[in-house]
């Protein structure tokens, strides 16, 4: 389990074993709702999972959830969001 306190997705960052696919969910599902105020759809939850799983096995678990929520904040939506 891992708590989201001052240093957001930290545990999954420096976690022993690599984060299931729950937890990649759950973080996807954080970062939408703290960069765009709003939950991820099905199906961009399944193209970001998919994006994970491709960047874990061209690299690692910490890079590959980088990547994916890096890909979430450059999201045209999220950089031109109007408040």
């Amino acid at each position: 389990i891992w708590v989201v306190v001052g240093g957001e997705f930290v545990a999954l960052m420096n976690a022993t074993s690599p984060p299931t696919t729950t937890q990649i969910e759950n973080a996807i599902q954080l970062q939408f709702k703290m960069a765009l105020g709003r939950a991820a759809t099905k199906d961009e939850l399944a193209r970001f999972v998919s994006l994970y799983e491709q960047s874990a096995k061209a690299s690692d678990a910490k890079t590959a959830l980088k990547t994916v929520l890096q890909a979430v904040i450059l999201r045209s939506d999220a950089l031109f969001r109007s408040e």
